[in-house]
């Protein structure tokens, strides 16, 4: 009896157990097609119809076009609020489906109540209004374009709203169909709930659980193939994680996918403890024993249901090539007149990786001074007879050394494409190849042109021979000494451009050095003279007359005969005088072309005081030479005003404006104008009034103005809802006895959304310029703008640049872009701002400027920078090479409403020969649709100078991130290349402007050190926490090393240096984004332990109870007891029929 009852509590236990594992799992909820949980109706624009019995949702707009949406709601009350929502999606079938194009039909949450037999387009039920004609809704739940094929199942996630409905954040009223972009005769008729074919109505799928496991929304690593991690490196791993019921989880990080709550089964790669919420981040520190291609496996488990959800994924590591010197070791003698000597090295890589290596040789160990070789294909010059660079290669390469001449170290650089390994001779060896002790031959200097003036463009030259020279340059005894680097132009002959300075004497005289150390400067110095350049003030107008405050209109031009550098006119007046501040008084023309005219423009306002001012204009260039122009003489009195007599009883006429400071789009701008004579309203014989835009476009007017009472003149302009908005511009022209009379206004029309205002020009210089613009979103909802710019000459309206982009703008948000546009136009410019938030609406606004020569480049300083190129400066940069080859790529098609943008990436890169820079860019998909058979292309670039991994993304889902990496390796080019960044998609394409700028080793490696600095920088501002700034003194500490490697021109171990600070900078960085990880440790378990293992026991008594209440371990036994009796009941009865029918038998046998 005993063993029953334990039968039975055990049973019970189990039972109990069951049913709490049960809840962990997941369940399907599908509402009935016999419509019983539905109600559906159709609304109709301007109708008090009611379609609540029809047997289909319309939505769409019908022929004569009044706009139809649907309505649906969906009894979920057999789903427990205690419950999950992991998905629910709303089934609809087009029943039919009418027009020629497809619509998109979006699904919104219904926020009102509504009577299915009821509502209408204004009204939710037969007393209530709709707050908002046509339904009151929220946010947008999910949308889909429908075609015009009927007979198609079309699915809706609302799983957002469901999860509200189920959890009690918001009442469950439904859903609403609307269709913003259907023209008349294109609709769709979905079946409703009361359709005939029961499998046509509408459903609603919903799965949900108690608890759900987590999510893994992403797991990234900091490796790539194509930069992957080196041993001794920490592999970052970053997981985005989400648990639905908002429970905390464990994350580890392991070599194999065997993964539960207690964590790897076996290495663990990282963890991490219990979070509230992703994304969690751990690193990894590389071992040489790690594989090139690591797979590694992640496991989310939470604590509400101990699952675990496990994603497998990679990182990359690479092991550094091995290069060991054998000869020239050290102590060796090499002597071309001996023949080729053979440098003899090894070679190895663990990763089996193809090499190639670069030979130096230098006056220091390490050094890469002086390049024997590059870019070697060891493949050609060792021997590997198992064709695995695995195992140890022995190499060799035949050097000619002839005209080396000294005491050296040998260095061999190796490159697995990955990272860079190398080895030096243990000792410096002789070199005596040449003996050189007579300097370069210069036998004769001169100037391109002997008559000179300021700013013009001059070249020297040089007759120079030597089979080794090192350096031809010019001397010029300016006001600081000036040395230009000459190039060669033909076998002898070289040449230097220079823009002549001011005003003087002076001499100038040719030097020259070789490899060796030997100099010339035997040449003798030679004078020249720049005198003032030739250029003629004329065409000086400006009004005889005007009134006391008139505003008045003077030019003035100047004729260049000769070159002129960055000119300035200045009007000299009298005080009292005020300018507009689009007009200063020292205007910019900016440089001549022989023979050139510019003309200068002021606008500006005569003083009070009535008398008789005498102007005159100065013309002043870069090198403070000046032309002044004649005197010319303004009156300024009453009665030029028309009136008549002396000043005692002048006649003076005046016209003012008023008018709306601020309108809205869509509202009408209301002026008066106000003409007078002495004060007393008078008409004038004409008054018109023009009206401009923010980007001084004319929109209305000249057009005259309504007359209202004597002196007194209206006008009203109904300002559309597409225009721009922005400041605008209100001019009144009256005229009296041929006399202009003007007034101005400035205004603001607003809109609802956006502003944009504030132009900033921060840099006006044509080498570095820089403006911002302030854009504002005044709505509530978050919006995009397409913000786009151009700049033009005021002159012509020339464009001289344009460019623009989209971006998002928050709710409320007011943000702050800047923009650089190029150009190499001096002079008066306008830059105009327009931005676009919908298909019809805009604000914009615009500014004048004068664009500047300040940061000018200086040709002939020696050094190739400051925007120099090698057509720009030959003798900074050397002669241009042949353009370089360009190639093509291919376009494929694309699917519906496709979109991504170009991001991350740099617009200048900057490289030096023989030395591998990897630079990334990255697609952001911003679209609705997957992109397909993403390719990127350099334009412009010589393909043998970069490669770009991977070569093409296959697909990119909307929202998602790829990254293309670009590995550039120049080997014989120096100087500036513009190219373009081309990103194709199927039948999309998008490009970006950008630059390489090919530097010298020494100038590269400067300015790596100036990007560390700035970076350190970026990161100190974003913290003060003490043990983080110690860090960063430990990468400053790195960064310091790298100059002084670079003046004993140990080149590689500042290559190392810069890599090494890299890291470290990166890792402060990683540590600053960590965010505090909330420990849930073991107590958490025992606690949640122990109050299941008290419910068991609940439970367990509770039956127990029932048992001894009910007697039920008696029903159970006799139950038992009673089976095997019936059992032998029902075996005799059988038994005895049997027998009864052999009986019958045996009697008729025996009757035969």
């Amino acid at each position: 009896m005993f063993k029953k009852r334990e039968f039975l509590i055990i049973l019970i236990i189990l039972i109990v157990s069951f049913l709490l594992f049960k809840t962990l799992k997941s369940e399907i909820y599908e509402s009935p097609q016999d419509g019983s949980t539905i109600n559906d109706s159709y609304i109709r624009e301007n109708s008090g119809a009611n379609f609540g019995s029809s047997n289909i949702i319309r939505v769409g707009k019908i022929l004569s076009g009044p706009e139809h949406r649907g309505l649906i709601f969906f009894n979920l009350s057999n789903i427990s609020s205690e419950n999950t929502i992991i998905s629910a999606k709303i089934q609809l079938y087009v029943n039919n489906s009418l027009g020629n194009s497809n619509i998109t039909v979006k699904v919104y949450r219904v926020s009102s109540y509504w009577n299915e037999f009821e509502t209408n387009w204004t009204s939710l039920n037969s007393s209530t209004s709709w707050n908002t004609p046509g339904g009151d809704y929220s946010e947008l739940l999910d949308y889909k374009t429908i075609s015009n094929i009927s007979g198609i199942y079309y699915n809706f996630s609302v799983t957002n709203a469901a999860r509200g409905w189920i959890n009690g954040s918001y009442p469950n009223y439904g859903i609403i169909l609307i269709s913003n972009d259907s023209t008349p005769g294109n609709y769709t008729e979905f079946s409703s709930s009361t359709a005939e074919t029961q499998i046509h109505r509408p459903k609603i799928i919903v799965e949900y659980t108690l608890n759900a496991p987590p999510e893994i929304d992403g797991i990234s690593t900091d490796s790539s193939p194509t930069n992957p991690k080196q041993v001794g490196q920490n592999v970052n791993f970053t997981i985005n994680w989400t648990d639905l019921e908002g429970n905390p989880a464990k994350v580890f990080v392991c070599n194999s996918s065997n993964i539960n709550i207690s964590g790897c089964s076996q290495k663990t790669f990282c963890s991490v403890d219990y979070q509230n919420s992703g994304p969690s981040s751990c690193t990894y520190t590389v071992l040489a024993s790690d594989n090139k291609t690591t797979p590694f496996y992640v496991g989310v488990c939470d604590s509400g249901s101990n699952n675990c959800t496990i994603e497998q994924s990679y990182f990359y590591m690479n092991h550094i090539p091995i290069a060991k010197v054998i000869q020239p070791n050290g102590g060796e003698t090499i002597n071309q007149s001996l023949g080729n000597y053979i440098i003899k090295f090894n070679v190895s890589d663990n990763d089996s990786d193809f090499l190639i290596a670069n030979i130096y040789y230098g006056e220091t160990p390490n050094s890469t001074t002086y390049l024997i070789n590059s870019s070697l294909n060891l493949t050609n010059y060792c021997t590997d007879p198992d064709s695995n660079t695995k195992t140890t290669n022995n190499c060799s390469y035949s050097w000619d050394s002839t005209g080396v001449y000294g005491t050296y170290y040998l260095t061999i650089v190796l490159n697995d494409s990955y990272s860079i390994g190398n080895d030096t001779s243990d000792s410096y060896f002789y070199v005596r190849s040449i003996i050189d002790n007579t300097p370069p031959n210069i036998t004769a200097q001169w100037l391109s042109d002997n008559d000179i003036s300021s700013g013009e463009t001059i070249y020297f030259y040089a007759n120079v021979s030597d089979p080794n020279i090192q350096r031809v340059w010019v001397s010029i005894n300016s006001t600081s000494q000036t040395n230009l680097t000459m190039t060669n132009i033909s076998q002898i002959v070289y040449r230097v451009s220079w823009t002549a300075g001011s005003v003087g004497n002076y001499k100038f005289k040719t030097y020259a050095n070789d490899t060796l150390g030997n100099l010339n400067d035997s040449m003798e110095w030679q004078s020249f003279t720049i005198r003032k350049p030739n250029a003629t003030t004329q065409m000086e107008t400006a009004p005889s007359t005007a009134m006391p405050y008139h505003l008045i209109k003077i030019t003035g031009q100047l004729n260049a005969s000769d070159p002129l550098r960055a000119v300035y006119a200045y009007l000299n007046t009298p005080s009292g005088f005020t300018f507009l501040s689009d007009y200063p008084q020292n205007t910019y023309l900016g440089n001549f072309n022989a023979n050139e005219t510019k003309t200068a423009t002021w606008f500006l306002s005569v003083p009070i005081t009535e008398t008789t001012y005498t102007l005159n204009i100065t013309y002043t260039d870069y090198y403070s030479n000046s032309w002044k122009s004649s005197n010319f003489n303004i009156a300024v009195n009453s009665s030029s005003a028309g009136g008549g007599g002396g000043s005692g009883n002048a006649s003076v006429y005046f016209v003012t404006l008023s008018g709306y400071p601020e309108v809205e789009g869509g509202d009408n701008y209301y002026a008066e104008a106000y003409f007078s004579l002495n004060g007393i309203p008078t008409n004038p014989d004409s008054i018109k009034i023009s009206i401009y835009d923010p980007l001084d476009n004319l929109i209305q007017g000249p057009t005259s103005m309504n007359f209202k009472q004597t002196g007194v003149y209206n006008h009203t302009y109904s300002v559309p809802s597409t225009q721009t908005a922005g400041q605008w511009k209100t001019i009144v022209n009256a005229t009296k006895n041929n006399q202009d009379y003007i007034a101005t206004q400035f205004w603001k029309l607003v809109n609802p959304l956006f502003d944009v205002r504030d132009i900033t020009i921060i840099n006006s210089s044509i080498y570095n310029m820089n403006i911002s613009v302030v854009v504002e979103n005044k709505g509530s909802v978050s919006s995009d703008l397409i913000l786009s710019w151009n700049l033009t000459r005021t002159d012509t309206n020339e464009v001289l640049d344009s460019g623009g982009e989209t971006f998002a703008v928050q709710a409320k948000e007011v943000l702050t872009k800047y923009y650089s546009p190029s150009t190499t136009y001096l002079g008066q410019v306008k830059i105009t701002f327009l931005g676009r938030y919908s298909s019809t609406e805009t604000a914009g606004a615009y500014k004048i400027f004068n664009t500047t020569l300040e940061g000018a480049p200086f040709c002939g300083d020696g050094i190739c920078s400051n925007g120099e190129s090698c057509s720009s400066c030959p003798s900074d940069c050397g002669i241009c090479p042949a353009p370089p080859s360009g190639g093509g790529g291919g376009g494929i098609s694309l699917k519906e409403k496709p979109d991504f943008q170009i991001i991350n990436f740099q617009k200048t890169i900057y490289l030096t020969k023989n030395i591998e820079k990897t630079v990334y860019l990255e697609i952001n998909n911003t679209g609705k649709t997957d992109l397909k058979n993403i390719v990127l292309e350099l334009e412009g670039i010589d393909k043998n100078f970069y490669t770009i991994k991977p070569e093409k993304i296959d697909s990119l889902k909307p929202g998602k991130t790829q990254k293309f990496s670009i590995k550039f390796l120049i080997r014989d080019f120096i100087g500036e290349q513009d190219f373009n960044y081309i990103v194709r998609t199927e039948e999309l394409t998008k490009k970006e402007p950008g630059k390489i700028i090919v530097l010298t080793l020494i100038d590269y490696l400067k300015k790596e050190v100036e990007r560390l600095r700035e970076r350190i920088s970026d990161t100190k501002a974003k913290t003060k926490e003490e043990k983080l700034i110690n860090e960063l003194k430990k990468c400053e500490e790195i960064v310091n090393r790298i100059p002084s490697n670079i003046e004993k021109e140990e080149f590689i171990e500042a290559s190392n240096n810069i890599k090494e600070a890299d890291i470290c900078i990166d890792d402060v960085n990683e540590k600053i984004k960590e965010k505090p990880i909330l420990i849930i440790g073991t107590k958490y378990w025992i606690i949640t332990w122990i109050l299941v293992l008290v419910l068991i026991i609940i439970l367990t008594i509770i039956a127990y109870m029932i048992y001894k209440k009910f007697k039920i371990m008696d029903f159970f036994t006799n139950f038992i007891s009673k089976k095997p009796k019936e059992q032998k009941e029902k075996e005799s009865i059988e038994e005895k029929k049997f027998k009864e029918k052999i009986k019958k038998i045996e009697e008729r046998l025996g009757e035969i």
